[in-house]
């Protein structure tokens, strides 16, 4: 019978880093896919290599959804007229596209349920 190439003590360290949200899904399965293939490294090797933990400071979140609104805003003011402060928590469409835009420019290494309500507090 073949070896599993990961210890159980790896695994149940990624894992604890999937439930204590320091890392998501997406960066779990990729960390498990690059520890099978480098059989050498654990996937917890792997993502501090790489830094692939969640970005969990709350100050640099409100920037770069400032930042985003801001520039969306530049881009296309009679959308935000309706996106006033005070207000936001009306538009999905436009949360939705903050929230994605702030994801990708964070290279999905932030939360999307913290990017909404840091966009809807603003």
């Amino acid at each position: 019978m073949a070896q599993w190439p990961i210890s159980g003590k790896d695994f149940a360290e990624l894992m604890l880093l999937k439930e204590s949200n320091e890392i998501n899904d997406s960066i779990a399965f990729d960390a498990l896919s690059f520890s099978l293939s480098e059989k050498k490294k654990s996937p917890i090797q792997i993502i501090d290599e790489k830094n692939w933990k969640m970005i969990s400071d709350v100050k640099l979140v409100a920037s770069l959804c400032n930042d985003v609104i801001t520039s969306m805003e530049t881009e296309n003011p009679a959308v935000f007229k309706k996106y006033a402060p005070g207000n936001r928590k009306s538009s999905k469409k436009i949360v939705a596209k903050v929230v994605g835009k702030v994801y990708e420019l964070s290279g999905g290494k932030m939360h999307t349920a913290v990017i909404k309500q840091t966009v809807q507090s603003l």
